[in-house]
């Protein structure tokens, strides 16, 4: 029973998880992208909604802590800085721990935007590399067909010559197909990165594309074997989906207002619960909603065929 404490604990209302898709746009059209950038921009009553929620469970947090997501989150840099600056002063002003985080492409993420992330106290970064750039190119393109491993780079050299503190976690998508790619990226692209805490790296294999499916895990196994041998640091954070989408106060908010429990089944109504109102106001459909709470299992990603999956995507209604 210890194992489900750390769950049980959650449903106080102490800690509030925001994941926000700021934009469903998108500049690139990777080639394994599930999304379909129905809406665009998160409009500003529905910025000013987000803003109430938090302002109607103020008095009882501790913790707030706000994802930005899309589509490409950087498309809408505006909204980001307005809407993490004051949850910063706000949280701030109540005595509340607020962190921030942002799962971006990298592409525009040059060094004026990087600043104003920082200034804007969204210090955690997850950015996409799948391997070197030829291999890279072939399944991270942009809109216009454009190649993108040379800016994206560039953009992450920048951030670790920076004195800011921060971290980044390279997150790279493991395929059949580009195994060997990311196998020679660890090898001959990350001496920047050897011995900068700031950075970790983590190999996600990729299961729900016939075209594109997951590798042996001996082999991905020994990609974690060699980034340790280059000085890298592993993140073993995502290695198993612990339950946090199933915690009471966690949300995710798409850019037309609908409420998730998983931001990563965007386009599967299973996965929605609710909407969000402009004045903050959490419209639950808490029969979906119950059925999160009571499915307390641990997602595989190593045997994702153990995992029961929803309608369109392998991805399951898990408490983590």
């Amino acid at each position: 029973m210890n194992k489900y404490l750390k769950w049980f604990s959650s449903f106080g209302n102490k800690k509030l998880d925001l994941s926000l898709f700021i934009t469903e746009q998108c500049n690139f059209r990777c080639l394994y992208c599930y999304e379909n950038f129905k809406f665009g921009n998160m409009p500003s009553d529905l910025i000013a909604g987000v803003k109430n929620l938090i302002l109607n469970k103020i008095n009882t947090l501790e913790i707030l802590n706000i994802s930005f997501l899309g589509g490409e989150p950087l498309l809408n840099k505006a909204a980001i800085y307005e809407i993490s600056r004051w949850a910063s002063e706000t949280c701030s002003k109540h005595n509340i721990k607020y962190t921030a985080n942002i799962a971006t492409n990298g592409f525009l993420l040059n060094e004026e935007t990087f600043n104003e992330l920082i200034k804007s106290n969204i210090t955690s970064f997850q950015i996409t590399l799948d391997g070197e750039k030829q291999m890279h190119n072939e399944l991270r393109q942009t809109v216009n067909y454009e190649n993108t491993f040379d800016k994206i780079y560039s953009n992450i050299i920048m951030m670790s010559k920076s004195n800011n503190n921060f971290n980044c976690n390279i997150l790279f998508n493991i395929t059949h197909a580009n195994y060997n790619s990311v196998l020679s990226f660890i090898i001959n692209y990350t001496a920047p990165f050897k011995g900068d805490k700031r950075f970790t790296f983590h190999f996600h294999p990729f299961f729900d594309m016939v075209k594109l499916n997951i590798p042996r895990n001996k082999e991905r196994q020994m990609l974690i074997k060699s980034s340790k041998k280059e000085g890298l640091k592993y993140n073993f954070t995502t290695e198993k989906i612990h339950h946090h989408y199933c915690k009471k106060d966690n949300y995710t908010i798409r850019a037309n207002g609908k409420i998730q429990k998983y931001p990563a089944t965007i386009d599967d109504d299973n996965y929605g619960i609710g909407n969000l109102e402009n004045n903050g106001t959490l419209n639950i459909n808490h029969k979906k909603l119950k059925e999160w709470f009571s499915s307390y299992k641990e997602f595989n990603y190593l045997n994702p065929s153990t995992n029961r999956t929803s309608t369109n995507r392998q991805h399951i209604k898990v408490c983590y």
